[in-house]
């Protein structure tokens, strides 16, 4: 991952925006960002949380899925929080 990373930076563009559930675990996002290069971009790193109400109720209907379980949710909202 911090390959394509190092070749969107060095593309030159204003802006690069990546998204990647990866990027949740802090043990791969400090390894990743210990890899790439800056190329003179300022680094601006944010966490989006879905509400479990939300979540459930989506799983529900577009998947029908009764009974979700939201481990990496609980795992990310007990360790950042």
């Amino acid at each position: 991952m911090a390959f394509v990373i190092n070749n969107y930076l060095k593309s030159k563009f204003d802006y690069v925006i990546l998204s990647s559930i990866v990027l949740c675990d802090e043990k791969i996002l400090k390894r990743i960002l210990e890899l790439i290069e800056y190329y003179d971009y300022e680094l601006v790193y944010v966490t989006l949380f879905a509400n479990e109400d939300v979540l459930r109720n989506r799983a529900q209907v577009r998947d029908n899925n009764l009974k979700p379980i939201f481990k990496l949710l609980h795992h990310i909202l007990d360790n950042h929080i």
